[in-house]
């Protein structure tokens, strides 16, 4: 019996296993608190084509009766500090340039030009160590990372438009940002009370 990403809301959630005998998802409603593996997350996505974030998005609307592997306490730590040193050496990376990088072309080249000229490369640098270091040794994380998303997102879009050959390293920075602010959602719900 198959299901689709429709079927994945706050109001039903569907906890996934996957048979390895015979390759199907088992699926099971139930509102109590228990743990998804990531290996079936996987498999959801693949069977469903749906994105990792419409997952990740479905599930964590079912609040605390959920524990999803990516947020067990020592996963998150985990990735909350690979986020941290990667924004940390592409922060100090704009002041020391010790990561060898070809220089623009083109459009992205004037834009890139325009962002250092202005100094807003160095803000953004600035902006990367501060919260690399909040993300390491977790003080303000939840704050500095939801800053962090607008630098996220406008690498996402530079390299979407005027370099999309260069565009990996911003999209795993903008999925890790978004895990670590969903690991964080508990610190926001001030924001909407």
């Amino acid at each position: 019996m198959g299901f689709s990403h429709k079927n994945l809301t706050f109001l039903d959630v569907y906890f996934l296993k996957t048979n390895t005998k015979n390759n199907k998802i088992v699926h099971i409603l139930t509102p109590k608190t228990t743990v998804i593996t990531a290996k079936a997350v996987i498999f959801y996505i693949i069977v469903n084509k749906v994105t990792l974030l419409h997952v990740l998005y479905c599930l964590s609307l079912n609040g605390n009766n959920l524990k999803l592997i990516f947020m067990n306490s020592k996963v998150f730590m985990v990735i909350r500090i690979l986020l941290g040193l990667f924004v940390l050496v592409f922060g100090f990376n704009k002041f020391f340039h010790f990561i060898p990088m070809e220089a623009p072309t083109g459009d992205a080249g004037a834009y890139f030009g325009a962002l250092m000229s202005s100094k807003t490369l160095t803000l953004v640098a600035i902006v990367e160590i501060a919260a690399g270091l909040a993300l390491i040794f977790n003080k303000f994380g939840a704050l500095m990372s939801l800053i962090l998303m607008s630098v996220s997102v406008n690498a996402v879009l530079f390299h979407a438009t005027l370099d999309p050959a260069g565009i990996m390293g911003a999209l795993v920075l903008l999925v890790l940002n978004i895990i670590v602010l969903i690991g964080y959602k508990d610190q926001y719900k001030g924001l909407f009370g």
